[in-house]
């Protein structure tokens, strides 16, 4: 009872209500939600603000919860985790703090969320980079998917979309699922929200300006490294390890910025002309049907979702 003392009011008086429901005793007890927020006088979204504060400090382990009570607590902590995103997105906070702290709001969200964050954007990043840069080695490839390489790098695309795919479904159920809540009761940070939830979307927590328009010399050195590699100066497996130790060059100067209609502009632009591109590459025999069909779906989906959000942005001015 002594922690008991040390805690805000609230905390203190949920805390008491609990132990003489259990009988001071270490027991799991359960309460009705309806007695519990008259007795204390609490709205659903406050008391579950204080349960979580118990429980965080280890004073309570919460096991089984009311449905209204689960959908408050997934709202509080998907709000939390996007006002860090935001926070971290306009270099408030330093990433290692960032990501002590995401790791620790996600774990809860986790216990509770029907449906649980597959990737934070953080490892959705380097999967979309990764991705990218497959299929730009794919754009260099002369020989068909019959060929080593391009048998590789078929199946390294098909396992990165389908890793991808989840942490994608997801951030586009949240991206509905805040512009019906907004529609209903509109907050200020609603429209940063959206906004960053389509970079997700797009390419996790990554860059926002493109590859050549922040690392312009290091992009030359790619197609030198290329160009190499086909004259026979350096192996492919040198080629691969210099690539990797360029990207990560480039990668430290992108960094995360929330993007505006301009960019989502030019974001679907660019997905066009990546769709023609693959298109050229399945012409071309290099990328095989079903990595054909995986990419040019994906591709059309995001086209598809940056197109609403324009004109629903469009409708939305006055």
């Amino acid at each position: 009872m002594s922690s008991e003392k040390t805690l805000p009011e609230q905390e203190a008086t949920l805390l008491k209500y609990l132990l003489k429901t259990g009988n001071y005793q270490a027991v799991k007890v359960s309460v009705s939600l309806s007695e519990l927020t008259s007795y204390l006088k609490l709205d659903l979204n406050t008391l579950a603000h204080v349960l979580r504060n118990l429980s965080t400090h280890g004073l309570i382990r919460l096991t089984s919860l009311p449905s209204k009570l689960v959908e408050t607590f997934v709202d509080q902590l998907q709000n939390e985790i996007d006002i860090l995103d935001l926070r971290y997105l306009e270099r408030d906070i330093p990433e290692l703090e960032y990501v002590s702290s995401r790791g620790r709001l996600t774990g809860q969200l986790n216990i509770f969320s029907r449906e649980p964050e597959p990737l934070s954007p953080l490892e959705a990043a380097k999967l979309f980079r990764e991705r990218d840069q497959k299929l730009e080695q794919m754009l260099h490839l002369t020989e068909p998917s019959k060929s080593h390489v391009s048998e590789i790098l078929n199946s390294e695309l098909l396992y990165l979309a389908a890793k991808l795919r989840p942490f994608k479904s997801y951030v586009v159920s949240r991206i509905d699922k805040l512009k019906s809540s907004a529609e209903k009761r509109p907050e200020r940070l609603d429209d940063k929200r959206t906004r960053m939830l389509l970079l997700f979307s797009q390419v996790g927590l990554g860059q926002l300006a493109t590859v050549e328009e922040a690392a312009r010399d290091l992009v030359e050195e790619l197609e030198v490294l290329r160009a190499r590699q086909l004259v026979g100066e350096i192996s492919e497996s040198d080629l691969r390890t210099n690539e990797e130790a360029v990207w990560d060059e480039i990668t430290k100067r992108m960094t995360p910025q929330l993007p505006d209609r301009e960019a989502f502009v030019r974001w679907m632009r660019d997905l066009n002309t990546r769709l023609e591109a693959v298109k050229s590459l399945r012409h071309r025999g290099i990328l095989t049907e079903d990595a054909f069909g995986a990419m040019s779906e994906d591709l059309i989906d995001d086209v598809g979702l940056l197109r609403s959000h324009i004109a629903h942005e469009r409708v939305g001015t006055p």
